[in-house]
């Protein structure tokens, strides 16, 4: 689950970390009353969005007056970012937030994410932050260090120093960053975050750490423990297909290419995804129907991957076990006549109740291609979809 960064920002607040003043604004009624009331100057306005890279598509302005501030405010609010986190349906701002803007003598980039290889949350830093963390990251990995925590300790003293030798900063700064690693890592760990992103973490011109920027995603399968964490998701920000799955108990991600996947388990959509890569195909979602599926949240997989206008062929790859590969047959027979699109439909069914489920499709005499060979069905789909571009 995503958050804005405003509501970042009010999380590590409360653990006593650096954050500049700042308001949130979510209607143009409201502008003149928060602007009034506050007085710093000159102030950065920033959209609210569920996607990074905002600064590259004028998401992020410096306003050093009050009328200037609002005129800002107004044309950012309900503007589109489209960059490559987004993909080319871009994201609404509905909120903005304005802080102090602080004078910047060096950036930072800080994170803790968990490192799924090791087990541990991880902290990486580096001494070159900004909006082009990623190209460097791509060219130069040298410059990031990345250190392990064992959750029984936290992070150390040494490690600490290990970051500070390793970015070639001075010690003077030793205090603060610990503080501030410190206090993210609890921020992380008390609320089982999956990423807390602090990019950039900026030396003032006092010589003062400054959170300027954060970014906090949780997991999902631990917000049943986090009802005020849970509270902050906005479905306005998300894309609609992805919340009307979440309420099905889909797994779904939507993605920006023209091949749709219905799969059963998530090892098994991975691997379909690969393999359809491998053969020159391009992805329309994730999808994972998971295992208590039944013939209706079939049914509404099959219509949210349709709901994408770009998907023409859908893949259907389904493992049969505990969802049997009948009521899988059932399902799409029910469907296909209430689908207001007619997709090329491409499916692969093997175990449970596979031969029946084939010998159901056949007898409904519906337009599907049925094989129980994965690259068959993957070579098959990828043709149909350059077919109907």
């Amino acid at each position: 689950m995503y958050i804005h960064e405003y509501q970042a920002k009010t999380i590590l607040y409360k653990f006593g970390l650096p954050i500049p003043k700042g308001f949130v604004v979510k209607t143009k009624n409201n502008i003149e009353s928060k602007l009034k009331n506050f007085k710093h100057m000159p102030l950065v306005v920033k959209a609210q969005a569920y996607t990074g890279g905002r600064g590259k598509c004028g998401g992020v302005l410096i306003a050093k007056t009050v009328s200037d501030a609002r005129k800002k405010i107004e044309s950012m609010l309900g503007m589109k970012i489209v960059n490559a986190q987004t993909g080319s349906e871009g994201k609404t701002t509905w909120a903005v937030y304005v802080e102090q803007a602080i004078s910047i003598k060096k950036e930072f980039y800080l994170s803790i994410i968990i490192d799924r290889a090791i087990a541990k949350p991880t902290i990486i830093f580096s001494a070159a932050g900004g909006i082009n963390i990623e190209e460097l990251a791509k060219k130069d990995m040298g410059q990031i260090i990345k250190i392990p925590i064992d959750i029984t300790t936290g992070p150390m003293d040494f490690q600490i120093r290990q970051i500070i030798f390793g970015a070639k900063l001075n010690m003077a700064c030793f205090k603060e960053l610990k503080h501030i690693i410190i206090g993210i890592y609890n921020a992380f760990i008390t609320n089982d975050a999956s990423q807390i992103e602090i990019n950039p973490l900026a030396l003032d011109m006092q010589n003062n750490l400054v959170i300027l920027d954060a970014k906090m995603t949780f997991d999902d399968n631990a917000l049943y423990r986090q009802p005020n964490i849970t509270k902050l998701y906005s479905a306005k920000d998300s894309i609609p297909s992805e919340v009307e799955a979440a309420k099905n108990d889909l797994s779904f991600i939507k993605m920006d290419g023209n091949i749709g996947c219905v799969v059963n388990g998530a090892g098994l959509a991975m691997a379909t995804m690969d393999i359809i890569m491998q053969h020159g195909g391009s992805l329309a979602n994730f999808l994972d129907i998971g295992g208590t599926a039944n013939v209706e949240s079939i049914s509404k997989a099959i219509k949210i991957v349709l709901d994408n206008h770009k998907v023409k062929t859908i893949l259907i790859n389904i493992f049969a076990g505990i969802v049997k590969a009948d009521m899988v047959a059932d399902s799409i027979i029910s469907t296909i006549p209430t689908l207001k699109t007619k997709p090329n439909i491409i499916i692969r069914l093997l175990g449970t109740n596979s031969e029946y489920a084939k010998q159901k499709l056949q007898e409904a005499n519906i337009n599907v291609f049925f094989t129980s060979n994965i690259e068959e069905a993957v070579q098959k789909a990828v043709a149909n979809a350059k077919q109907t571009g």
